[in-house]
């Protein structure tokens, strides 16, 4: 097999200046194309998929986040602190409220580890779970501080637990998981309003949490062929698609768009496909192939 590292990017499609390009497009509605919708709707203990992090991100927070350069920062905890090899101490922050008007306090946070901890979770959760598994306890110090222990050394658990949104406690147990995920409620910057099936859902601003939402309402839609999202954003039927391929860069910018892309580290692999014998049985020939494989082209790959 020959491998070679290269970086996954995530291509976006979005408008050149804001939100004022193309006829007909309100500066206070933000139209989003995404790639799939999440396997149990706005419930976010079920996937820690990239497309499914978008409609999280909009609704939920974490108890951190992970910036540009690898390091935790903060969200819905203020700080944060080692205080044994398996005890971390999280400061919370103050006057946050669900959007189901729960407030948020250490309460919710011991109730998403419990709740992280059942066997419903263990199964139906196993992306989220498996994320944060080595998390076993949380105990409430105050309502603003919160002490969450782990079944080994968690050196990185400031970056791990960004994938653990913590969900409205009162709303999730009067609902229950599957009628949560269609009616869900975080601390994000966008409320729910709508959310009738598997093509998309509607919501509005929420100036109640952490991060004061730019626009008033929130739309996204769901379709999971990129073609589509892409004439979408040509045809102003979207402001933002997400998750495109490099050979439409020249069709976004024909259409006034812009391209933000992502780089996340990850490997693509040439293998060779031996069930049948060949001359590729012989590790020498695969070296071989390895050794006069030009990697320069991983430069070009993708449009750069």
């Amino acid at each position: 097999m020959v491998q070679q590292k290269v970086g996954r990017t995530t291509l976006v499609a979005g408008l050149v200046a804001g939100l004022t390009i193309g006829s007909g497009v309100s500066a206070q509605t933000l139209r989003v194309a995404n790639l799939a919708e999440p396997p149990n709707k706005g419930d976010p203990t079920v996937s820690i998929g990239y497309q499914h992090g978008y409609v999280y991100e909009a609704i939920f927070d974490a108890l951190t986040t992970v910036g540009g350069d690898g390091k935790p920062e903060s969200r819905l905890a203020s700080s944060w602190s080692n205080k044994d090899p398996s005890t971390w101490e999280f400061k919370l922050r103050a006057n946050i409220k669900f959007h189901g008007g729960t407030p948020f306090n250490a309460d919710a946070i011991v109730f998403a580890v419990k709740n992280l901890q059942t066997d419903d979770q263990k199964k139906f959760g196993a992306s989220v779970y498996g994320s944060v598994r080595h998390v076993v306890e949380a105990t409430k110090v105050d309502d603003l501080t919160v002490l969450i222990k782990t079944d080994r050394l968690a050196p990185i658990l400031p970056n791990e637990i960004s994938a653990f949104r913590i969900v409205d406690p009162k709303v999730w147990s009067d609902l229950g998981r599957d009628k949560f995920g269609a009616s869900p409620s975080g601390t994000g910057p966008f409320r729910v309003t709508s959310y009738p099936d598997a093509t998309r859902f509607e919501a509005v601003r929420y100036d109640g949490g952490v991060r004061q939402p730019k626009v008033s309402n929130f739309l996204m839609y769901f379709m999971p062929e990129a073609p589509t999202r892409v004439q979408a954003f040509q045809s102003n039927a979207v402001d933002i698609s997400i998750n495109l391929s490099a050979d439409v860069v020249n069709l976004v910018k024909a259409a006034g768009g812009a391209i933000n892309s992502a780089t996340t580290p990850s490997v693509l692999g040439l293998v060779f496909n031996q069930s049948k014998g060949g001359f590729t049985l012989d590790k020498r020939v695969r070296q071989a192939l390895n050794y006069a494989s030009d990697k320069s082209y991983t430069q070009t790959l993708l449009g750069g």
